[in-house]
C-alpha cells in the first residue's frame, strides 16, 4: 500500500491526505525513510529528468517536507493517524 502512495507522490498524482501518509510514515522510523529512498532512487533513474542538477532530489525531498509540514499545520495530520502502525 505505501509503496502505491510513494509512486503517486513521486509521479506528483497524490492527494493532499496520502502526502500526509506518507510523511507521518516516513517519521515512525529509519526503515520507513531508507525505503523511500530507495524507491525514490530507482525512480529517478528510470524518469528523464531535464535541467536537474545534483542535489534535485534531496531539493525535492527537502520540499515534501514543508509541504506536509503546512498540511499538518492545516490539521490534516489527524486525518492520517495511526493508519500505518
Amino acid at each position: 500500500m505505501m509503496e502505491e502512495i510513494i509512486l503517486k507522490y513521486l509521479r506528483e498524482e497524490a492527494t493532499e491526505i496520502e502526502k500526509a501518509q506518507l510523511a507521518e510514515w516516513l517519521r515512525q522510523q529509519e526503515a520507513n525513510r531508507q525505503q523511500f529512498m530507495q524507491l525514490r532512487d530507482l525512480w529517478l533513474a528510470a524518469t528523464p529528468i531535464p535541467h536537474a542538477g545534483p542535489d534535485y532530489a534531496e531539493q525535492a525531498f527537502q520540499r515534501f517536507m514543508q509541504a506536509t509540514k503546512k498540511l499538518e499545520s492545516k490539521g490534516l495530520k489527524n486525518a492520517s493517524s495511526g493508519l500505518y502502525r
